[in-house]
């Protein structure tokens, strides 16, 4: 499994501001420095984040971004839905894009590796269900600990 650029700095964005709950709003310059990232990526992150609702802007002087729900009400899988992602889908129609016709699978209803994607999926939506923003601000033993 490989996560988008888009998903992982996604991640990363929102632990920054789980990291800042209750402590004032982020600025994208601020939160671009502390990822190694350009503003304008950050901001194209945020922007996402903003329109589904996961976060707040704030204006003024001290403004800039925070959490709109606690960290410990916000999954994984609701960041993920936020940024417009998927990290594996658990439709039928999942193994298709890679066939040369993808409308129309060569293996049809025989296909062995269908039915791993799908637990794979149901299992991975599970995990992303399951971690919120505030268990990811623990170190990584903890979150360890907490998946095993």
């Amino acid at each position: 499994m490989q996560l988008s650029s888009l998903e992982e700095y996604g991640c990363r964005c929102a632990i920054q501001l789980a990291r800042s709950f209750n402590k004032g709003p982020v600025s994208a310059a601020d939160l671009a420095a502390k990822e190694g990232l350009t503003p304008e990526y950050v901001r194209r992150i945020l922007f996402s984040l903003r329109k589904s609702g996961l976060i707040k802007t704030v204006r003024g002087k001290y403004g800039g971004y925070a959490l709109a729900a606690n960290p410990a009400d916000t999954t994984l899988k609701q960041l993920f839905d936020g940024l417009n992602q998927t990290v594996l889908h658990g439709d039928e129609n999942l193994c298709r894009k890679f066939a040369v016709n993808p409308k129309e699978c060569v293996h049809g209803s025989e296909c062995s590796i269908r039915p791993v994607w799908r637990k794979l999926s149901v299992v991975i939506n599970e995990v992303l269900e399951k971690t919120t923003l505030q268990d990811l601000i623990k170190s990584e033993q903890e979150v360890r600990a907490k998946l095993i």
